[in-house]
């Protein structure tokens, strides 16, 4: 499937999905033709994780608990194609 076959503009994740894993979903969206931005949104991880993900395609990172301006801020950067944020705890 291509990204022109999907409506959405990109797809926002928690990094540890109930089924098959945040990073799971991470490299599906990335093995796309014309992959969507990611951004992943996670209560626990270390800075060494949050690179890994940003490494693996994630457009950003977002560390809960999170202040709904960087959330709105990131989706603006991804849709709007800028480098991602990583918008980190407040």
């Amino acid at each position: 499937m291509a990204r022109s076959d999907l409506e959405e503009d990109g797809v926002a994740l928690a990094a540890t999905a109930a089924e098959g894993g945040g990073t799971e979903v991470l490299l599906a969206a990335q093995a796309l033709a014309d992959p969507p931005p990611v951004i992943v949104v996670t209560g626990r991880i270390d800075d060494r994780t949050a690179a890994e993900l940003t490494a693996l395609g994630a457009w950003s990172v977002i560390h809960k608990p999170f202040r709904i301006s960087h959330v709105l801020e990131a989706v603006a950067q991804a849709i709007a194609g800028s480098p991602g944020c990583d918008a980190r705890r407040p």
